[in-house]
């Protein structure tokens, strides 16, 4: 009678470390996910950070390049003016 319970207690330690270790295990992939989403996460902030500067760059250039085409422009129309003064001057 002894003998069995000795070898049930023993089947039931075995099983109990089984389920332990099962547990680390999934602790430490749960550890492991965590890691990785925290610094999913992080890449993600630094990607937005940059799309936020690039955006702002695209916005300089836009600007940049209406001024440039006004400044086109006036150029144009003094050179049309000019060529009129000199043709009245004629």
């Amino acid at each position: 009678m002894l003998t069995q319970t000795v070898k049930s207690l023993e089947s039931t330690i075995i099983s109990k470390d089984e389920i332990i270790t099962k547990k680390q295990d999934v602790e430490q992939e749960l550890f492991a996910a965590r890691e990785h989403e925290a610094q999913m996460d992080a890449a993600k902030q630094e990607l937005q950070n940059q799309l936020t500067a690039a955006g702002a760059y695209i916005v300089e250039l836009e600007d940049k390049l209406a001024k440039q085409h006004q400044t086109s422009l006036d150029l144009l129309k003094a050179l049309k003016d000019a060529e009129y003064q000199i043709e009245t001057l004629k």
